[in-house]
């Protein structure tokens, strides 16, 4: 009966044991998950005061958390950013390591290491912390975007084209990637790959002001590829608001100029006279419509009235020159061009014209 008794004891002893033990592990876990929604709310405050550019408040907040939760890696993430954002890249920079020490699986982390990386100058630190953060999640449009930043920044266009064109086939957001591609082009000296891009974009863009800047890029490139159809339109386009502009009328008679219609350059920069009296462009596109039209005489008295201007000197001269040998008028065409090219030794036109008069009189 003893021994009965004495066994019921032990085991009653041993559950109430057991008992205490796991209201222990469950009051020390209950804890752990407190502070942990303790730790979220205080980070989540912290973001949305980031977000809203209340620096000095987001900064106390975070502070806050780090000093409660110390191996919160999104604490270290957060506050990096920040100081990323107010310039002090060194301190970011300790931050964001810590954050991925302590998460090397914290892609955000490597990507914001790559950013402070690139506000160093080092980019082959900046592509390594990116491609770790690609590798972590491959289908991050901004992680993969930094890099063709990247590139842009150290002027490899080709490379950054390349990362342009892959996230276009990613993403539906195309005029977001289209007009740094379109840059990047132009930049590249690809004139009519950069035209289409920003033909494209001044067709879907609605603000006025964007949609004004991407005709007047789409015309210049468009001119530099001798596309002066496409140009004409984008300049006709824009003539809609700036109608007064005597420039638009210049360089939409310039590129009509280029298209063959000698006729509508010659209307364009009558209109721009109209405007700007006195305006050398103007009278140097004149002439040149009434070049391309023969009308060589008065062509050359429209070159003459500019042909001390800073800007259309040296070329009023060298076309003067073509409109006397047009006329038959050898010697003054010859003093023409020696004048024009006393007035500016580097013209590319000036030289091109002298090679081509050397070789005929030879």
């Amino acid at each position: 009966m003893l021994n009965k008794t004495a066994m019921v004891m032990a085991v009653t002893i041993c559950m109430v044991g057991a008992g205490c033990q796991s209201h222990s592990e469950n009051k020390k876990l209950a804890e752990m998950r407190f502070r942990k929604a303790a730790t979220d709310i205080k980070l989540n405050l912290a973001r949305q005061q980031y977000n809203e550019n209340r620096f000095d408040e987001a900064e106390k907040t975070i502070s806050e958390c780090i000093n409660k939760a110390p191996s919160t890696p999104q604490a270290h993430l957060l506050f990096g950013q920040l100081l990323l954002t107010k310039g002090c890249c060194d301190e970011a920079i300790n931050e964001l390591t810590l954050a991925v020490e302590l998460d090397e699986n914290l892609a955000d982390g490597w990507y914001w290491l790559g950013l402070a990386a690139v506000e160093k100058g080092d980019y082959q630190r900046a592509y390594d912390y990116y491609s770790k953060a690609i590798n972590l999640a491959p289908w991050n449009v901004d992680y993969i975007l930094a890099v063709a930043e990247m590139y842009t920044a150290q002027n490899k266009y080709e490379q950054a084209i390349e990362i342009y064109k892959q996230v276009m086939l990613m993403t539906d957001d195309n005029e977001t990637i289209a007009e740094p591609l379109g840059y990047c082009y132009l930049f590249s000296n690809k004139w009519s790959e950069a035209a289409e891009i920003f033909d494209k974009l001044a067709e879907q863009c609605r603000d006025e002001q964007r949609k004004k800047s991407y005709l007047q890029t789409a015309a210049l490139c468009s001119m530099n590829c001798a596309q002066y159809d496409r140009a004409v339109n984008c300049y006709d386009e824009l003539s809609i608001t700036e109608r007064n502009n005597a420039e638009i009328w210049v360089n939409i008679g310039q590129a009509a100029l280029g298209a063959g219609a000698a006729d509508r350059a010659f209307a364009c920069g009558q209109k721009a006279l109209t405007l700007r009296p006195g305006y050398t462009d103007a009278l140097a596109l004149i002439g040149c419509a009434q070049y391309a039209g023969g009308a060589y005489k008065l062509a050359a008295k429209n070159f003459e009235k500019i042909s001390s201007d800073r800007k259309n000197g040296s070329f009023s001269r060298i076309m003067k020159a073509r409109c006397y040998e047009q006329l038959g008028k050898a010697k003054k065409a010859k003093r023409a061009y020696k004048r024009a090219m006393e007035m500016n030794p580097n013209s590319k036109l000036g030289n091109f014209l002298a090679r081509r008069e050397h070789k005929l009189q030879s």
